[in-house]
């Protein structure tokens, strides 16, 4: 079994097709690919719409009998990425105005692929299929930071920033590559382009999987949010 996730780095369309190749080779017949839920709304951004390529290379790969595709929506993870702001300036800063999305637990997104992968045959509800996993709820920055608030019991503003300045706050992030910088500002610009506003129900229809609340990502995720507000630099 395969599940072909692209890494974060410059070449990881490059990567990807490498280990599919290999998985061609090595006779693999069950593979998930996580691809991304805009990826066919982002002529413009180029890290983003070559997962489109991406995918149709992986539906020729003709040798892997049982094969599903899960676009995955924007991470409910990603706010860590300003935990130091959030705890420390009660200040949640995006790029993203009024533009809403659907936050998508990554935790629950490894369980999901991992039934579609250790399930042989590979369930015919998914098998060939290319489904949308996203959260429960669309919300603007603005909604988030108020849940952010409600979990973490303090106050918690959006602050909207440009393009330029949320680049400047994600490079102090050790953890983040120029690549995954590049990614994630793209994403931005489809949020406050309105282009993930949009909710699938997908997760549970498909795999009656229950995805929980941002609240309950937030909650679950406590201690892990509060060290990596200590970890990463204060803002200049």
């Amino acid at each position: 079994m395969l599940a072909l996730v692209p890494p974060t780095t410059a070449d990881k369309f490059e990567i990807a097709n490498q280990w599919l190749q290999a998985a061609t080779e090595a006779g693999v017949k069950n593979a998930v690919l996580l691809s991304w839920a805009g990826c066919n709304d982002a002529a413009n951004h180029p890290s983003l719409c070559k997962f489109c390529d991406l995918e149709k290379a992986f539906n020729n790969a003709s040798s892997i009998d049982n094969k599903a595709i899960v676009r995955a929506g924007f991470y409910a993870q990603n706010v860590l990425t300003y935990a130091k702001q959030i705890v420390h300036d009660h200040c949640l800063p995006a790029p993203t105005g009024d533009g809403k999305w659907a936050p998508l637990d990554a935790e629950t997104l490894g369980k999901a692929m991992m039934i579609m992968l250790v399930e042989s045959p590979m369930r015919a509800t998914f098998r060939g299929q290319t489904l949308t996993f996203t959260g429960t709820e669309s919300m603007s920055a603005a909604g988030m930071a108020a849940t952010l608030a409600k979990a973490m019991k303090t106050n918690v503003q959006f602050k909207n920033v440009t393009r330029d300045e949320a680049k400047a706050l994600l490079k102090q992030s050790p953890a983040m590559s120029d690549a995954e910088i590049g990614a994630l500002l793209d994403q931005y610009d489809l949020i406050q382009q309105g282009k993930m506003n949009f909710v699938s129900n997908d997760m549970e229809k498909v795999l009656d999987i229950k995805h929980p609340s941002l609240e309950e990502v937030i909650t679950r995720d406590m201690d892990k949010f509060k060290a990596m507000a200590e970890q990463q630099p204060m803002a200049a």
